[in-house]
């Protein structure tokens, strides 16, 4: 897979759990996007995780299917936090976001990344919607704007990519 990215995943291995639907299927595409070798995760969605693995491999990259009950490994903290990383996103130039869960199961935070070297970006409510439908990878959802704020924090920076395993 070829991609305009700031970085490369290649030779890494990432597991993506539910990547049949929505976010999982967003991250699982763009972390291949970027060169990771991708187990597409499934407990329910098979139909959609074999067309996520599909469009991964067609478009040159490696997916492994692992249908899975993760429900023990997850039941402590299911869906609070999830980062979305879609590289060569045209949402910012960054292709980063989180959405973070504030109430369950229906109210979530999210949080976009923008170029802090460019000018602020000016977003109303339209714009804003449309980065939450472009996060969550589902134009179907029904998003109500509560409320949009600029915030930037330079304070603290990454000073290596990857530590060992780590990356």
């Amino acid at each position: 897979m070829s991609a305009i990215v700031p970085w490369s995943l290649a030779g890494r291995v990432a597991l993506v759990t539910g990547a049949g639907v929505g976010i999982g299927r967003a991250t699982a595409l763009a972390l291949a996007q970027a060169g990771a070798a991708v187990g597409v995760h499934y407990h329910t969605s098979e139909a959609g995780a074999r067309q996520t693995a599909e469009t991964i491999r067609e478009a040159g990259g490696t997916a492994h299917l692992l249908p899975a009950d993760l429900t023990d490994l997850v039941a402590h903290r299911p869906s609070v936090l999830y980062w979305i990383l879609q590289p060569g996103s045209t949402i910012g130039g960054v292709g980063m976001g989180v959405v973070r869960m504030v109430r369950p199961w229906n109210e979530w935070l999210l949080i976009w990344g923008y170029d802090i070297d460019g000018p602020e970006p000016q977003i109303d409510e339209a714009q804003a919607r449309a980065i939450a439908h472009r996060l969550i990878g589902d134009d179907s959802v029904d998003v109500k704007v509560r409320d949009i704020s600029l915030w930037t924090n330079n304070a603290a920076y990454m000073t290596r990519y990857s530590s060992g395993r780590v990356f």
